[in-house]
């Protein structure tokens, strides 16, 4: 004899979403996302046009460029794509845009956004009174 099972029959069992990715951007070419994609893109159709525009006022094949523009800016998304999956594997969410401001924080490009290397928050007000204290007790040490 089976169990009495007290779900109404007849109705699949409800499960839970996955409440982890809603706020992420769906991945559109093998896990690049649509933002991802449009800056790649961007970029490599500028420089394709560029040089696109040299081949063709040094050989006069005007057609060059923009067959130079359609082709390229595809294989560099295409292989692009096929790199950041590498880099994305096994990471958390948005592991390689933190990655990047990091590296142009150390070459100091730009301004840190989380924690400093101090421990203190790098928010407006936060920093203004933590330099402020930092040259109250320089000019009273001196």
């Amino acid at each position: 004899m089976a169990a009495h099972d007290p779900r109404p029959q007849g109705k699949a069992p409800v499960h839970a979403p996955l409440t982890d990715r809603v706020n992420s951007e769906p991945p559109i070419i093998n896990g690049m996302a649509a933002s991802e994609a449009g800056y790649i893109g961007g970029v490599s159709f500028a420089v394709s046009l560029f040089i696109g525009a040299v081949v063709a006022f040094s050989t006069g094949f005007w057609i060059a460029a923009p067959i130079l523009c359609v082709v390229v800016p595809f294989m560099v998304l295409w292989y692009s794509s096929l790199y950041l999956q590498e880099v994305k594997r096994n990471r958390p969410e948005g592991y390689y845009l933190h990655w990047m401001h990091f590296i142009l924080v150390s070459h100091k490009l730009a301004k840190p956004k989380f924690l400093v290397h101090d421990g203190r928050m790098q928010l407006g007000c936060s920093y203004r009174m933590n330099s402020i204290k930092a040259e109250a007790k320089l000019s009273e040490t001196k």
